[in-house]
């Protein structure tokens, strides 16, 4: 596993626990009441959000949107796959989400150069989502930096280039 895909992984799960810890949660289903993000009341208490509307990565995001992966006749593919609209948070959500299931569950690692290079340039926009999708609520930027080791946390964010001006 790459670096990038590391600092996706646990920017990621950090953000799923955020989420939790600041009241968005939810039971799985009326007869499992194992606790789960409750995204859509995250999007909706967060769709208001004018910082993520402007973003320039959701825009790219928005304009070439992370695949998804299918079953058809037996074997997987990849197509491409809108993010649904409802508004800038509701896709940059949505952008975040399905990169984390094709890194997690869709058999991303073995790809070709310039598939790779596509994935990474994902996961590095989704960074960045991430990042400002923490901002939109106080308790949960709380919650994400509170416990979180301050120098690893702030290096989940950094570009390869800041890390290395800040090892050198």
């Amino acid at each position: 596993m790459n670096l990038l895909r590391l600092k996706f992984s646990v920017a990621f799960q950090r953000f799923e626990y955020a989420l939790k810890e600041a009241g968005y949660h939810r039971p799985k289903s009326n007869r499992d009441d194992t606790a789960e993000v409750d995204w859509h009341r995250f999007k909706q208490a967060a769709n208001t959000s004018e910082k993520i509307a402007s973003l320039p990565e959701l825009q790219q995001l928005q304009a070439d949107p992370p695949m998804k992966q299918y079953s058809r006749d037996r074997a997987l593919q990849w197509n491409t796959a809108e993010l649904g609209g409802g508004g800038s948070t509701f896709e940059a959500i949505e952008a975040i989400k399905r990169m984390r299931n094709n890194l997690f569950h869709g058999g991303k690692g073995n790809e070709a150069a310039h598939v790779q290079e596509r994935s990474n340039g994902l996961l590095q926009l989704g960074l960045s989502l991430i990042e400002a999708l923490i901002t939109i609520d106080p308790k949960v930027e709380h919650a994400f930096w509170d416990t979180f080791d301050s120098d690893f946390g702030k290096s989940v964010f950094q570009t390869a280039p800041q890390l290395e001006e800040r090892i050198n």
